[in-house]
């Protein structure tokens, strides 16, 4: 989470939104009244107990019965249309989620939330910067960051491809089996070093990566990218406001 002080000099939200301020409460009370509904087809009836499940991470599946959510889902998208706001629907160029993003931007909007227009870049993927694309600011809260830590890259340096550290052959069946469980979740995915070439060209960068064994009785180790020693792919990444992290 980013905290720091507001601009001197915020600039007010000039976009408007159809729906009126009577909408936006109907939308809001009968919002909380399917969520609340939910509750008593708790797999446990218990949602204290369930939300203590899903923080700390021992629910694998949603505690609802599928066909509940869907309905539930159904009467949202409907709820929203029928008080002016979009029904939260995949538009084109969107990224496969998880989660359904255009759904909660439109809640989010109703609620009059300030931050909703972030779930526009999480729906259509969020970059982390390159040279070709800067990250965006909010000139509104925080002022212009103008120096990192890393310095400017030479326009002319190219990259090296980088062999793994020592540390990996160690860990290199656990290091496998965390990637698989990973790419079976949509996090990596599998490829060629040639489709790699064809789809990333003079951008495609292979940094070293090494394996930390982390405290406890579990075998799962801590995968480290080393995304500044050689391959370069860390310097273009500039944030681009002040604030403490």
């Amino acid at each position: 989470m980013t905290a720091g002080v507001l601009h001197p000099r915020p600039v007010a939200d000039q976009t408007a939104h159809p729906a009126d301020d009577s909408s936006r409460h109907s939308v809001k009370e009968k919002t909380l009244g399917l969520v609340l509904a939910l509750c008593p087809v708790l797999r446990s009836r218990n949602s204290r107990r369930e939300l203590l499940r899903v923080a700390c991470g021992h629910r694998e599946a949603s505690p609802f019965p599928e066909e509940e959510v869907l309905r539930t889902r159904q009467e949202l998208r409907t709820l929203l249309k029928s008080s002016g706001f979009s029904e939260g629907l995949p538009r084109p160029g969107d990224k496969p989620q998880a989660f359904e993003v255009r759904l909660i931007g439109e809640l989010a909007k109703a609620a009059e939330d300030p931050d909703s227009y972030f779930t526009d870049f999480w729906a259509r993927g969020v970059w982390v910067g390159s040279r070709d694309r800067r990250l965006p600011r909010t000139p509104a809260v925080f002022a212009r960051k103008r120096k990192w830590r890393l310095g400017e890259l030479d326009p002319v340096a190219q990259p090296e491809w980088r062999a793994n550290y020592s540390s990996i052959a160690t860990h290199s069946d656990q290091v496998l089996k965390q990637f698989k469980e990973e790419e079976a979740r949509g996090f990596m995915s599998r490829t060629t070093l040639r489709e790699a070439l064809v789809a990333f060209g003079d951008t495609l960068s292979l940094a070293a990566i090494g394996a930390i064994e982390k405290k406890g009785e579990s075998e799962e180790v801590r995968v480290i990218f080393d995304a500044t020693r050689g391959v370069l792919t860390n310097y273009p990444i500039r944030v681009s406001v002040c604030g403490a992290m």
